[in-house]
Parts: structure tokens; C-alpha cells; sequence
């Protein structure tokens, strides 16, 4: 409370120019979401989305959608989350929407946020629980966007190793084949290259409708990877 205060009274002060302001708006703002009080927060904290300063309008766009996220008003938590263009804030966003029953939010964000991303590790996790509350057609359009968004090959491909797990646990065979099939295409990187190759053993491995495949399946595995304990 008394730091809020502060907060305040240094905003009025005669010698704070607007930027010195807007930085107060955005420190009071991440208080008060952080203290629960959104509705407030998001009051300190629109304006300085729409100032001149680039960095502090993501960082106020950022606890903004978070405080609308809070709020209800999922249509102003995409806007602001369209201007932090943040990846680790779209991964919070999504996780804490799955997290407190607001699937239809976090399929949304991630749907429209997708091609946008670079880095790809932070979404696993929501993308998964995406497919695991029951969204798998919405899960695998996810994944499809980012194969075609900004992504590098190897965050593509770390993904795809990921989503064919998924798609193997829910007895999705066929689904899981191929992405470690595109995988192994999109990168040359041999730690992806070996786990692409060992999941897809196993799945072989696994699948065989008798022991005598399996066998021989298991033999082929060993050839082709000399040092895999997995196998």
C-alpha cells in the first residue's frame, strides 16, 4: 500500500515528464495485477499500450492482458497480447486459461498467435493440453502453423518430436509416424536425427503383430543405431 502510494505521488510530480509517468503507470499496474486488483490495472496500464515508447508499450500490453485475462474480457487480452509480442507471455496466457477452464481462450490464442512464434519449446506444454482436454483437431492446426510460420527448423522439428509422442499415447499411430518421419526431414541436427530415428524404432518395435517382428524389427533397430540404450 505505501508503495502504491509512492507510485502515486510521483506520478503528479512536477519534474516527471511523460515518460517518467508512463513507467509509474506500468510499475502500478503490474502491482496491482499481481495484488489482484486487475479492473485497476487495467486502467493504469491501456494507456501506455497506445504511448510512443516501444519497449514500455509491450511491457504495459503484456500486464494488460494478463489484468483482461483475469477480467473476462478475453477480446482485449488477444489485443494486448497481440502488442506484447511476447512468446513467454502466449505460453502464460494459454497455460493459465487451460489451467482455469478457459479452453476455448487458450485455443484461440494459440491459433492465432502461432505463425508468430520463434521459439517453439515454451508452447509444448499448452499445445499438449490443448489436445489432452479433447481439441486435437485444433491441436494439430497449431502445430501445422507453426511448421509454416517463423519458427526455425529446429524448433520445428523439436515440436514435431514432442507432438508425435502425444499423438503415440493417444494410440494415434499413423499421426505419430509421420511427424517423426518430418521430423528427421526438416534437420540435420543429430540429437534430433537419433531421437527422430529411435521413436520411430520403438513405434515399429511396438507395433509388430508378433514376436518373430518384433525380433526382427528390434535387430534392424540396433543396425541402424550403433548407440541407442533406448532400444
Amino acid at each position: 500500500a505505501h508503495g502504491l502510494k509512492r507510485l502515486a505521488q510521483w506520478q503528479r510530480h512536477p519534474n516527471a515528464d511523460q515518460r517518467r509517468r508512463d513507467r509509474v503507470r506500468v510499475a502500478r499496474g503490474a502491482r496491482l495485477v499481481r495484488g489482484g486488483n486487475p479492473e485497476s490495472a487495467l486502467d493504469s496500464l491501456a494507456p501506455v499500450t497506445r504511448g510512443g515508447d516501444e519497449t514500455l508499450s509491450q511491457i504495459a500490453a503484456a500486464w494488460a492482458a494478463r489484468a483482461a485475462l483475469a477480467t473476462g474480457r478475453r477480446d482485449s487480452a488477444l489485443a494486448f497480447a497481440a502488442l506484447a509480442r511476447s512468446e513467454a507471455l502466449d505460453a502464460e496466457l494459454a497455460s493459465t486459461a487451460i489451467a482455469t477452464q478457459q479452453v476455448d481462450f487458450a485455443e484461440q490464442l494459440l491459433r492465432r498467435r502461432a505463425p508468430e512464434w520463434r521459439a517453439l519449446s515454451p508452447f509444448h506444454a499448452p499445445i499438449a493440453a490443448l489436445a489432452k482436454s479433447g481439441r486435437v483437431a485444433s491441436a494439430d492446426t497449431i502445430i501445422r502453423s507453426t511448421l509454416e510460420g517463423r519458427a526455425t527448423r529446429v524448433e520445428r522439428a523439436r515440436l514435431l518430436l514432442e507432438a508425435g509422442a502425444w499423438a503415440e499415447h493417444a494410440g494415434r499411430i499413423e499421426e505419430a509416424r509421420l511427424r517423426y518421419d518430418r521430423a528427421l526431414e526438416l534437420t540435420s541436427d543429430s540429437t534430433i536425427s537419433k531421437n527422430a530415428i529411435v521413436q520411430l524404432s520403438l513405434l515399429e518395435i511396438r507395433t509388430a503383430s508378433t514376436l518373430e517382428a518384433a525380433r526382427s524389427r528390434l535387430d534392424r533397430a540396433k543396425g541402424r543405431l550403433a548407440d541407442a540404450p533406448e532400444i
